[in-house]
């Protein structure tokens, strides 16, 4: 069981939410989803069935590594060799990631340090 409330003052209003430890508490290492209602435990319900991570088909994602505002000088336009497209909300649509979008700057050059 889930209880939130607004604030630290207001305990008479606590939302109660039941969401199966199994699908709020994933993977070996034990990952802690907080979810904030039925449909997010959906969500994962659904994204447990999937039965394979982004490494196990061979991909890789990497969050936080640049800023592309602050890193114009290693944005594309177009496809490269050595570039990479980032994945941006924009991506995803009606549920599907969808490549390219026709959006400026969507690959990024893989020479710069922990891009690779």
């Amino acid at each position: 069981m889930i209880t939130s409330s607004q604030n630290n003052n207001d305990f008479e209003n606590v939302t109660e939410l039941r969401a199966p430890y199994g699908v709020i508490v994933s993977g070996a290492d034990k990952y802690v989803y907080w979810v904030t209602d039925q449909n997010e435990i959906e969500v994962l319900e659904k994204l447990n069935r999937l039965g394979h991570t982004l490494p196990d088909i061979g991909l890789k994602m990497k969050t936080g590594l640049t800023v592309d505002f602050r890193n114009r000088n290693i944005l594309r336009d177009e496809s490269e060799v050595g570039a990479i497209p980032p994945f941006y909300s924009q991506h995803i649509q009606d549920g599907i990631v969808r490549f390219s979008i026709n959006k400026e700057h969507e690959y990024v050059v893989t020479d710069q340090r922990g891009l690779k």
